[in-house]
């Protein structure tokens, strides 16, 4: 008598594993992206009704991003972008300043190793300025309070000015020497006119009553450093200037 064949264990299928989960793209940090600037930012649709968004712009070591929702995650602003029939990706250059205007909605100026990147249409093209060809590199951009026809630069060869709205630019440093490396720029804004921008090359701070027609250097050797990075202006009180360091302290 032969033994019954029972029944065959029901095969199953292999298990996968879960997905990992996706990082979320509104952590900056996912992007491993070092963070210089943060601005608000005024997009107009370019239509009759001229729609406007509000956006937050981030300039990184990897690029520009914005954002209308940071949980919903930011999004790449490219300075340069491939040509159609080109699938190698752009080399984006390194950003130093970010500067914007509320009465210039629409327009975003960007400081680089390479020059100064200008955009009138919320980014979606970008012209290059080159200020001096000798001083390539634009690490400060201010615009006036009074009128986003009025900017100043600073490059590594000294301090530029525009009064209509970055279409031309000239040079501007009486007082001052050729080769200087403007590390920041900051505009009183309780007197436009009034203008402070620092040397990190030679750790000097420079003073102007006439819009960066004539400078003055300012006397700064009781502080711990002299090597500066940031400048600003108190909105209340005009005769206070804060000074930030490369070593460390913020000084007034």
């Amino acid at each position: 008598m032969q033994a019954k064949k029972g029944k065959p264990a029901p095969s199953r299928k292999p298990v996968k594993p879960a997905p990992k989960p996706v990082p979320p793209v509104s952590d900056l940090v996912d992007l491993q992206s070092q963070v210089f600037e943060l601005h608000p930012f005024i997009a107009q649709s370019g239509q009759a009704d001229q729609v406007e968004k509000e956006w937050l712009i981030a300039s990184t070591w990897d690029g520009l991003f914005r954002t209308e929702d940071e949980k919903k995650g930011w999004k790449e602003i490219k300075l340069r972008k491939p040509a159609l029939d080109d699938p190698v990706p752009v080399k984006q250059p390194r950003i130093y300043n970010l500067a914007t205007s509320k009465l210039a909605p629409g327009a975003i100026f960007l400081g680089t190793e390479e020059g100064l990147y200008i955009s009138r249409d919320n980014g979606e093209t970008f012209s290059l300025v080159i200020l001096d060809e000798e001083g390539r590199r634009v690490r400060a951009i201010e615009f006036d309070p009074r009128s986003p026809d009025r900017i100043s630069a600073g490059t590594s060869a000294g301090f530029f000015r525009s009064t209509d709205g970055g279409k031309t630019w000239s040079r501007r440093g009486g007082g001052m020497p050729v080769q200087t490396n403007i590390s920041a720029i900051t505009i009183n804004p309780l007197n436009p006119d009034e203008i402070y921008t620092s040397d990190d090359m030679r750790g000097s701070i420079y003073y102007s009553r006439d819009s960066g027609t004539n400078w003055e250097k300012l006397d700064i050797s009781l502080l711990p450093s002299t090597l500066i990075r940031a400048l600003t202006g108190d909105p209340f009180d005009k005769t206070k200037l804060y000074v930030g360091s490369y070593s460390g302290g913020v000084y007034v």
